[in-house]
């Protein structure tokens, strides 16, 4: 979300009947407050496995803060949980999102972290989750034999017109 420049223009109206709009661009830098990778989390996968994923959260030098809780909007079928990293000389936080949903179906959530932070005092993360039956093996025997070359169609043909007609036999009584 931050690091890089915006530009919005904006329709002024005044009451000077020579000029009674204004057009005006405004523009900012966006300053990067952390380093959220990824920036969201999808968690997709075929009912009965085990979904999981990490989100890693740096602080900028010129914005340090902490995260001191973590919640989610619904928290229905997921299991969330952050640690702060143990990388030398290096600080943040890895945040980590399970799904818990058991059978087929789509959600949405939002994890929220709180940081002691007043220029951002949360940090919200999108999630969604998409589980997919799982589909049935189809039983097919396992041969050690190549499959049988298909004959071609002129043969096919030949041996056609070369077949003794079915006979049809009357019974009498």
């Amino acid at each position: 979300m931050g690091g890089r420049i915006i530009k919005k223009r904006i329709q002024v109206h005044t009451n000077d009947k020579e000029k009674q709009t204004l057009s005006l661009t405004v523009t900012g830098a966006i300053e990067l407050f952390a380093d959220i990778q990824p920036r969201r989390v999808r968690l997709a996968g075929v009912e009965g496995t085990q979904l999981k994923k990490e989100v890693t959260i740096k602080p900028t030098p010129k914005y340090p803060f902490n995260i001191t809780n973590i919640r989610a909007k619904n928290g229905t079928h997921i299991k969330y949980q952050f640690e702060e990293l143990k990388e030398p000389g290096k600080t943040g936080y890895l945040v980590t999102v399970e799904n818990t949903k058991k059978v087929k179906g789509r959600y949405q959530d939002t994890i929220f972290l709180t940081t002691n932070s007043k220029v951002q005092p949360e940090i919200d993360i999108f999630v969604s989750g998409n589980i997919r039956v799982k589909k049935p093996e189809r039983n097919k025997p396992v041969t050690n034999k190549p499959a049988p070359k298909p004959t071609p169609k002129k043969e096919l043909q030949k041996n056609q017109s070369n077949a003794p007609e079915n006979e049809v036999k009357k019974e009498t009584n």
